[in-house]
């Protein structure tokens, strides 16, 4: 625990209490707070006598800056009140500058950003300072800030052009969803030299976000919009390093996806083709067997050559089931090689577009692979049904046309169990 936690549980606990700004002082009554006044003493925290009725702490002479609340934070603090630690009485919140921690009521507290975002507001500016404009330098992030004037220049050959940011004169009050200790410890890091032409990309993305934003307002929405600016900076950074450009690889992909897109509408187109005239090819020769019905030869001769129409019509939707799959083979190689790129392994979120295609592209192809599946399931029944009604024709036993009814099935079950361990081979 910090040291300074029994002097502040003493100045919290004194009774009616009260700022004086005009002295920069705690002032409380001298009566109430009798207990209070000796302990403080005794740390060695002077108190000197307001009036007749009360005593007063001197701020300034404080080990830590002392602020009466948070409205009181935000209009005293300054970019010179980060020597020391901060202490806010009403919230009973104390900002340990020494290790960048927050306590509220004398517990660690991670949920409290308002001294922590002003503490690297400032670092975060004063760190601009240092990237200011010098001379034989091939380039600087800022063109001029000075903190006389409270005024901050950036400049860019981009139609953008030049924008001006007002420095704050005291506190920031920003949303409280907002952290900035990341996103300053993050542009911090990326001046590192390792990193080399990485802020020029921060500079172009920092003044696009702000060029149409109001003057007044530029320092706050810089701020909020901190972790953005660096990650699109970053983005566009991975882009150049990498010889990429996004949106033509976007282009490339939706292409590429609606190319086979349409070889599996060919491939359906196919499948509804042979789909529509099964019926037909059933009806036919159901029709020629009721000709010929007292022909023995002949109707052996139309289920022999009904047979072989299913043998290869099973062979044709080998081949279309296997070419769904040469498809999905082909295009999760092509998404993967995407998916292990540099670039996205370091920015995933920019696959979801890729991701969105691939799903609609394993829906399409599941959904094919289903109606093959489906097909050769009542084309099997069909060819079943008709080898028995032939049979009939033939006046076969009740028996024989059961054995043969079970050695077709037998036949069909075969050959879907033989395709399906073939598939599962070749994923």
């Amino acid at each position: 625990m910090f040291a300074e936690k029994e002097i502040l549980n003493q100045i919290h606990t004194l009774k009616n209490i009260s700022l004086d700004a005009s002295r920069n002082s705690f002032v409380f009554t001298t009566n109430e707070n009798e207990s209070a006044i000796t302990e403080l003493r005794r740390f060695g925290i002077k108190i000197d006598a307001n009036d007749s009725l009360n005593k007063e702490i001197d701020l300034d002479i404080l080990t830590f800056n002392a602020f009466f609340d948070e409205h009181d934070f935000l209009q005293r603090v300054t970019r010179n009140s980060w020597k020391k630690s901060i202490f806010i009485l009403k919230e009973n919140i104390f900002y340990d500058i020494a290790d960048n921690t927050t306590y509220k009521n004398y517990q660690k507290n991670n949920d409290y950003f308002l001294i922590c975002n002003n503490y690297f507001c400032y670092k975060f500016l004063n760190f601009l300072k240092t990237q200011e404009h010098q001379e034989n330098s091939a380039f600087y992030f800022v063109d001029y800030l000075n903190w006389d004037t409270y005024h901050l220049v950036l400049t860019s050959l981009k139609k953008d052009g030049k924008i001006d940011i007002l420095l704050p004169r005291k506190g920031v009050n920003i949303r409280t969803d907002v952290k900035l200790p990341i996103a300053v410890t993050e542009f911090i890091k990326a001046f590192d030299e390792s990193n080399k032409h990485f802020p020029k990309f921060i500079k172009v993305e920092l003044i696009t976000a702000l060029s149409k934003i109001e003057k007044d307002n530029r320092l706050e929405i810089l701020l909020v919009k901190l972790n953005t600016i660096i990650y699109s900076a970053s983005q566009n950074f991975e882009i150049y390093i990498h010889d990429l450009s996004l949106e033509n690889l976007k282009k490339d992909f939706i292409e590429h996806k609606n190319k086979y897109f349409i070889q599996l509408r060919d491939i359906l187109s196919k499948l509804t083709n042979q789909i529509l005239g099964l019926p037909i090819v059933i009806g036919a020769s159901a029709f020629s067997t009721y000709k010929v019905n007292d022909s023995n030869s002949t109707l052996l001769i139309i289920l022999g050559v009904f047979f072989l129409y299913s043998f290869y019509t099973i062979f044709l939707l080998k081949l279309q089931k296997e070419d769904i799959q040469d498809l999905n083979f082909s295009f999760k190689s092509d998404f993967k090689k995407i998916e292990e790129s540099q670039f996205f392994l370091k920015f995933p979120k920019e696959l979801n577009e890729f991701a969105k295609a691939k799903r609609n592209l394993d829906s399409r192809i599941g959904s094919l692979i289903t109606a093959i599946d489906m097909y050769f399931l009542f084309f099997s029944i069909s060819t079943v049904a008709f080898t028995l009604y032939v049979e009939d024709q033939l006046k076969i036993s009740n028996a024989g046309m059961g054995w043969t009814a079970f050695l077709v099935s037998i036949g069909f079950l075969v050959i879907y169990i033989f395709n399906e361990t073939l598939r599962k081979e070749d994923k």
